[in-house]
């Protein structure tokens, strides 16, 4: 069984991704990468899997969309990393599943953000990780299966279809060669006292094969066409009966897949990524709006948590039925002691959370967390990451934040929010629309949307005439300018001036310097008259720090660089994770604070990550001087 974990968005390249495991007998990232950084306390992310180990009721592994594994040996209470904090950096867990044949092994089936999958395994719990499958390494894995009973023979489902492997993932082949439908291969169940029955759910429909994989037959009768089959599960005590969960409810089966009834009554989100059935005969059903539970073998259904937790994973022990996990998208791991009537939230140690913006204000950081239901919001990270205090969180998702003295500004995607007083609120004079950018520089603050450019003027916000539609906005010099498909402006009084750029690209202002970045280069200057400079060939982002010693972190395809102000050179960052999922920075307290898609809050010490270099040492990126 397997859940449907999110994917993330970022700079980066599929050739990136696969180079961080396949090849690799120990994967992981650079261990003086991992030692520099540390997590800040704020808890929760995407949980794509969680898996109990059959040896132990109280320990349970789950793994998340960027590729960490956390462990617990208290029922959820706590996780911690069993190895290295980030061994598996830039994967999606697609399963989890310990070995029924080894009970210290675990199993697991990666894909890529972009492309790209593997198996892994681990003798240790986690602690260590080794590449085993030897297979086209451009093919996402989405479902794995272990026969019991029978050590070293595995299924897989992957884009191209089922795979079989003999000899414990040393080689692999193509089962279901020549079933053209047999593709997107989402989930696997093999029979619990047949193993030479399997039942593959694809992105349609389902099939099964009664001789180990030789052939395949479509199961379909009852079964509308298109329902993406996330997940298979057998029935404890009743080995015939399967129950399939699909992107339109769920089906129940008495026959091995032979006929299916859609179960709906009750169930009022239709997309359900994760389902288990329990000892006692209770249904667990977890949709992308919450978990429904069942008392009457699928007749009716009643949600049991909130409607803001999209589930990906479900898992319990058999000897203790009344601890379950669910692993989520967004807000971490949700237990349950009672079978599934309550859930709370049990995410202390996993952190794993999608940061969208930071900014500094006085005394704080403020951070934002999107898509993660009830842990989204708007956070205060204080002491440089040691404590966090949760501000806000019925706040639509926060897109980017900006901060002068005490004042706060929040660009959400249903308007724009301002702190004042310690209170968040909408501001009230601009359109509940989507908020792409705010700015406070200069004693100035903008926010840009789609459509428009606003500034604080007098305590509220008025809309400024634009020559054309801006993608982005700047201060510099206490001078307002934009940057647009059509050109860059200066906004002046006497009306806008044309603004010359070495390329189209993104207008900012880092460090007292003039910024553009974009697909052809990362270039700076230092006044409006002066010539621009070069730091930077091909595709580059710029994440501003909101500091002057060290005013931004610099992202292209090879990686992460730091902006040195004083001499405005690019120092190498050594990350533990993909340079492309870093989403924010800031500086506080001697610190570099990273907000990354999936890993939460990276912070560390400034005077390790960029020790002075030795004299006569040459810069990173040298540019024409201005």
């Amino acid at each position: 069984m397997t859940g449907a974990g999110g994917a993330r968005r970022g700079l980066g390249g599929k050739a990136g991704l696969l180079a961080a495991v396949l090849g690799l007998s120990a994967v992981g990232a650079p261990a003086s990468a991992v030692e520099t950084w540390r997590s800040v306390p704020l808890w929760g992310g995407d949980v794509t899997s969680v898996v109990f180990s059959p040896a132990d009721p109280h320990l349970a592994i789950a793994g998340t969309a960027g590729g960490q594994i956390y462990l617990t040996r208290d029922d959820g209470a706590n996780w911690t990393s069993p190895g290295a904090v980030f061994p598996l950096p830039g994967w999606i867990v697609a399963s989890l599943q310990f070995d029924p044949n080894r009970p210290t092994r675990v199993w697991a089936a990666l894909r890529g953000v972009f492309g790209g999958g593997a198996i892994v395994r681990s003798d240790d719990l986690g602690r260590t990780w080794e590449t085993r499958a030897e297979r086209p390494s451009d093919d996402p894995v989405f479902s794995l299966a272990l026969v019991p009973g029978e050590e070293g023979r595995l299924f897989l489902g992957s884009r191209t279809g089922v795979w079989g492997s003999t000899d414990g993932a040393s080689t692999w082949k193509l089962l279901s060669k020549g079933q053209s439908a047999l593709v997107e291969v989402w989930s696997l169940l093999v029979h619990p006292q047949h193993p030479q029955t399997v039942i593959a759910g694809t992105y349609r429909r389902a099939f099964r094969s009664d001789d180990g994989g030789a052939t395949w037959r479509g199961v379909f009768d009852g079964m509308v066409l298109d329902s993406q089959v996330f997940t298979l599960n057998p029935v404890p005590g009743d080995p015939n009966q399967v129950w399939a969960s699909t992107c339109g409810w769920v089906y129940k089966s008495d026959d091995l897949g032979e006929r299916w009834t859609r179960m709906r009554e009750g169930l009022f989100e239709r997309r359900t990524p994760a389902f288990t059935a329990l000892p006692n005969g209770r249904l667990l059903a977890g949709t992308v709006s919450g978990v429904y539970v069942s008392d009457d073998k699928g007749g009716s259904w009643a949600r049991r948590t909130r409607d803001d937790i999209s589930v990906s994973s479900v898992a319990y022990h058999p000897k203790r039925p009344e601890l379950v996990l669910v692993g989520t998208e967004g807000s971490g791991v949700w237990r349950s002691t009672d079978g599934g009537t309550s859930f709370f939230p049990a995410n202390r140690g996993i952190a794993a959370a999608r940061v969208t913006a930071l900014a500094r204000t006085r005394g704080e950081v403020l951070a934002s967390v999107a898509h993660g239901g009830p842990i989204s919001g708007i956070y205060g990270v204080l002491a440089g990451g040691e404590r966090v205090v949760h501000e806000m969180s019925r706040i639509p998702t926060v897109l980017g934040l900006a901060a002068t003295g005490d004042e706060a500004w929040a660009a959400t995607e249903g308007g724009l929010f301002a702190r004042r007083d310690g209170l968040w609120e909408r501001v009230g004079e601009m359109p509940a629309v989507r908020v792409e950018q705010v700015v406070a520089a200069d004693g100035r603050v903008l926010a840009r949307t789609v459509g428009g450019l606003f500034e604080l003027r007098g305590g509220r916000f008025t809309a400024v005439d634009l020559p054309a539609p801006a993608t982005s906005a700047a201060v510099f010099g206490g001078q307002v300018m934009v940057a647009g498909t059509e050109g860059a402006w200066l906004l002046a009084d006497g009306g806008p001036r044309p603004l010359t750029v070495p390329a189209s690209g993104q207008l900012g202002s880092v460090g007292g310097r003039l910024v553009l970045s974009g697909n052809n280069g990362f270039w700076s200057r230092g006044g409006a008259d002066s010539r621009w400079r070069s730091h930077l060939d091909g595709r580059a982002r710029v994440v501003p720090t909101g500091d002057s010693a060290y005013p931004a972190v610099v992202i292209d395809d090879a990686g992460a660089k730091l902006f040195v102000g004083a001499d405005r050179t690019l120092r190498p960052l050594r990350l533990p994770v993909p340079a492309r999922d870093v989403l924010a920075a800031a500086v506080d307290g001697g610190r570099l604070l990273l907000g990354t898609s999936g890993f939460g809050i990276l912070y560390a010490r400034l005077d390790e990550l960029v020790p002075p270099p030795p004299a006569g040492a040459g810069a990173v990126a040298a540019g024409t001087p201005q």
